[in-house]
């Protein structure tokens, strides 16, 4: 469950990082080490060439002693020999010069003086090719070229390896000059800038890894702080909708009591109107009333059924037909008319 859901943050920095480094790798040995492979060939063919073209230098400088007549031919040709036996570069310094003629047999060859002399016409390599006649076509086709076969390497005739030489025919003599490159060495030094490239990559891919690890590891703590977070935003919002309901619940009851309150107002408002009703229908009950009430013309109290004086009248006008005479109430007689009582008796 944890992987699946940290998985799109992985993919997001690791996958680009490992694009990178195959891209590179896969540019490195499938590009690059061809193409330098082919430089590297292509450099030792032009050294080769142009060895050759120095070396050949000699012979026309022998050749043109010859002419001059400083000395003879054979003189001539076994001062180039011998110069040219001497010559050797490369890294051992056993790279060589051999020289032989278009019959072909050998005139000069310092690692193999046993075919000196010797016709070379039938001599082939392990492979069946044989390379002093194909120098012999070489040279009769474009006077100089390369020619690819198997000698053995350098002064070591139990070593056989690929080589690469490059002849070059010098006709006053009518001799081939040839030196060569052995691909060996062009394979040693592409193997040896593989390892370097393949440490490189490795010290690459390691420097990624630890790279993006470090990405991967930041990545996941703050996937880890986003979901507590989030986790955290959720309880608050939970919180807010539980505070939400509570008041929601708060002011239902509000409401229901409110409801309630208008409930009850307005049945106190239909009862006050039910007793003002019945107040007017009283009202209205004392406006019929018929006859003469006594009322005191002085204080204008009523005399009630009881005999008891009440100050009705205004009230009673006001609201009701009846109509009034008046009358004295012994208290009255006995305040404004003191001694009427005894008249009276």
């Amino acid at each position: 469950m944890r992987t699946d859901c940290h998985k799109p943050e992985y993919l997001k920095i690791v996958a680009p990082a490992v694009m990178a480094v195959l891209l590179f790798v896969l540019t490195v040995f499938a590009v690059f080490l061809p193409t330098y492979r082919q430089s590297l060939l292509n450099g030792k063919k032009d050294m080769i060439r142009e060895l050759t073209r120095t070396a050949w230098s000699i012979l026309a400088e022998m050749e043109q002693k010859e002419r001059a007549g400083v000395m003879s031919r054979a003189q001539a040709q076994q001062a180039a020999i011998a110069a040219i036996r001497g010559i050797r570069y490369g890294k051992e310094n056993k790279d060589y010069f051999w020289i032989n003629d278009m019959r072909p047999s050998m005139i000069m060859h310092p690692f193999r003086p046993d075919l000196e002399g010797r016709d070379i016409s039938d001599f082939s390599d392990p492979n069946g090719v044989h390379l002093f006649m194909d120098s012999v076509k070489t040279v009769q086709s474009s006077n100089e070229g390369f020619i690819s076969y198997m000698w053995q390497w350098k002064d070591n005739p139990d070593h056989i390896v690929p080589k690469l030489s490059f002849v070059k025919a010098f006709a006053p003599w009518g001799w081939i000059l040839g030196t060569g490159i052995y691909l060996e060495d062009v394979r040693q030094e592409t193997a040896l800038l593989t390892r370097r490239l393949l440490y490189a990559s490795l010290a690459i891919l390691a420097l990624v890894s630890l790279f993006a690890g470090l990405l991967v590891f930041q990545s996941l703590q703050a996937a880890r702080l986003r979901r507590k977070a989030e986790q955290e935003l959720l309880e608050h919002q939970n919180q807010l909708e539980h505070l939400i309901e509570e008041r929601t619940a708060d002011l239902q009851q509000a409401n229901a009591r409110l409801v309630a309150d208008i409930a009850a107002r307005q049945a106190a408002e239909e009862e006050k109107e039910r007793l003002i009703a019945e107040l007017r229908q009283a009202l209205e009950d004392i406006k019929t009333l018929q006859g003469i009430i006594p009322i005191c013309a002085f204080c204008k109290q009523i005399r009630d059924d009881s005999g008891y004086w009440n100050q009705l009248e205004k009230y009673v006008t006001e609201h009701s037909h009846a109509e009034f005479s008046h009358a004295i109430c012994p208290k009255c007689m006995a305040e404004r008319y003191p001694g009427s009582e005894d008249d009276d008796d």
